[in-house]
């Protein structure tokens, strides 16, 4: 895919970048360093929108037929990585969620 042939749904994603992502981030730097309590919500659905996003960049690379392998092979070296954090930040947020929930149940005593 190239810029002047930008497809509709990587048009939606920059606007998600630009909308949702980039504030967001700018947000979460100050919120994870006084530890919000709000942190875990909303980085689960960053983490969940970065993972979709990255994925569908990754299968459409993929299908691209006009590059080798080895070109796909260095996209995969920047996107893949990408993408696991995206997976671990998601594991990691509904965890939080999970043990903040329980907690709230009277289950589960908060370690300090």
């Amino acid at each position: 895919m190239y810029a002047d042939t930008a497809s509709a749904w990587f048009k939606l994603y920059i606007w998600l970048e630009v909308l949702y992502h980039a504030p967001l981030s700018a947000w979460a730097v100050g919120a994870l360093w006084r530890d919000d309590p709000k942190v875990p919500v909303h980085l689960l659905g960053y983490a969940v929108q970065t993972a979709v996003t990255t994925a569908t960049c990754i299968a459409e690379y993929l299908s691209w037929e006009d590059f080798s392998a080895e070109q796909k092979l260095q996209l995969g070296y920047l996107y893949v990585p990408y993408l696991a954090v995206a997976v671990f930040m998601g594991v990691d947020m509904f965890g939080r969620l999970l043990g903040q929930v329980e907690r709230a149940r009277g289950g589960v005593k908060k370690v300090q």
